[in-house]
C-alpha cells in the first residue's frame, strides 16, 4: 500500500489558500478520503470553518511559536491524522507567517514515524499585492515564493489599470524563483487537474524523486535550521489578537473598522478574518492590507475575528471593539 500523500498549499496572509483548497477538493479530490491540517497564527481558528460541510476531517493547530509548532504539534498533527483517520491524502495549509522550507522539513520528520510523504507543494500569492508585500512583508513572503515548485497567482482579475500589470508581477516572481511553474489564470478557469499534475512533477524534481510513485519512497527535504534562538524573532515581529463577537454589528461598523486598520490606528494590520454578526446575518470578513471583503455566510456559531499585524496596539483595538459591541444597530 502506498504512503499517504501530503499536499502543501502555502502562501502569505490572505493569499487565498483556503479558497484554492476548496476548489481542489471540489474539482480534483472529490470522492477521495482526505484530511486537512490547518496551522493558524492566532488564538482562534477561522479557516477550518470555511471547510465545514465537506466529508473530510479537519485538524486545527492555533497560536504558538512557528518554530515550536513545527517541531511538536505540527508533526504530531500529521501523525495523528495518518494514524486515526487513514486518509488517502492530507492537505496541509500552513500559517501565512511561516517558511515553506520549514514545512517541508517538518513533513520529512513526520515521514520518519508515519506512512506519509510530500506529493505536491505550492505557494499562493495574491496578484494585486505581490509588489507591496515584497516591500513590506519581510522574509516569510520572499521565502515562500523562493522555495515553491509552483506559484499560483490569485485575484488576477482584480488587477487595476493603475497598478502593476500581470507581466510585471510575473517578472517579480521570476526574479525570486526562475525555475517555478507559475499559474496566472483567473481561478474560475484554472484547470485543477492540470495544476496538480504540474505540481506533482515539479515537487518531485525538487525532492529528488525519480518516479511518479515517489510517495512509496518518502523523499525528504533537508536544510540547516537553527532552533537555538529567541522565539519572539521567529515570527518576524508579527503578532495577533482575537475577539468573540456576540453582539450584532451595523454594516458601517465594519467599514469604519477597516478604514481605521488601513489608516494605521491600530498598528500595521496585514490581515483580519472571521465571521461578523451583521444585523443578525453572519458575514464572512476578509481584510488583507487595506482591502476589505464582506460576503454573506451561513456560519452558525458565535461571531469571531482574528487580527494579524506588526506592532498591533492591542489595548486600543480592544477598547474600540468594546465600543462597537456597546452600540446597538
Amino acid at each position: 500500500m502506498g504512503k499517504i500523500k501530503l499536499e502543501i498549499v502555502s502562501g502569505f496572509l490572505g493569499a487565498g489558500k483556503t479558497t484554492l483548497i476548496n476548489k481542489l477538493l471540489r474539482e480534483a479530490w472529490q470522492g477521495e478520503k482526505t484530511a486537512v491540517l490547518e496551522n493558524e497564527f492566532g488564538e482562534i481558528g477561522v479557516d477550518g470553518d470555511l471547510l465545514a460541510g465537506r466529508d473530510l476531517t479537519v485538524k486545527e493547530i492555533t497560536n504558538g511559536c512557528i518554530c515550536c509548532t513545527l517541531k511538536g504539534d505540527f508533526v504530531e498533527g500529521i501523525k495523528e491524522l495518518a494514524r486515526d483517520y487513514g486518509p488517502e491524502r492530507i492537505v496541509i495549509e500552513p500559517t501565512g507567517i511561516g517558511k515553506l522550507s520549514d514545512i517541508l522539513e517538518a513533513c520529512g520528520l513526520a515521514g520518519r514515524e508515519a506512512p506519509v510523504s510530500v506529493y505536491t507543494a505550492m505557494t499562493v500569492a495574491q496578484a494585486p499585492l505581490v509588489s507591496a508585500f515584497l516591500e513590506v512583508s519581510g522574509e516569510f513572503y520572499h521565502e515562500q515564493i523562493k522555495s515553491a515548485p509552483v506559484v499560483v497567482l490569485s485575484a488576477v482579475q482584480n488587477l487595476s489599470a493603475g497598478g502593476p500589470s500581470l507581466p510585471e508581477i510575473l517578472g517579480k516572481v521570476r526574479e525570486l524563483n526562475p525555475g517555478a511553474a507559475v499559474f496566472t489564470e483567473p481561478w474560475d478557469t484554472l484547470d485543477s487537474l492540470k495544476l496538480l499534475a504540474v505540481a506533482e512533477e515539479m515537487t518531485g524534481n525538487i525532492l529528488g524523486a525519480e518516479d511518479p510513485h515517489r510517495h512509496e519512497h518518502g523523499g525528504e527535504h533537508k536544510h540547516n535550521h537553527e532552533h537555538e534562538h529567541d522565539h519572539s524573532l521567529e515570527n518576524g515581529g508579527f503578532d495577533s489578537c482575537s475577539f468573540i463577537l456576540k453582539d450584532p454589528w451595523a454594516g458601517e461598523d465594519v467599514d469604519e473598522l477597516a478604514a481605521r486598520m488601513k489608516g494605521g490606528s491600530f498598528g500595521e494590520i496585514f490581515r483580519a478574518k472571521g465571521f461578523v454578526p451583521v444585523r443578525g446575518q453572519p458575514r464572512k470578513l476578509d481584510y488583507v492590507y487595506g482591502r476589505l471583503s464582506l460576503v454573506p455566510s451561513d456560519y452558525p456559531g458565535v461571531g469571531k475575528l482574528v487580527v494579524i499585524g506588526r506592532g498591533i496596539k492591542k489595548e486600543e483595538l480592544a477598547r474600540y471593539m468594546g465600543n462597537i459591541a456597546r452600540r446597538r444597530p
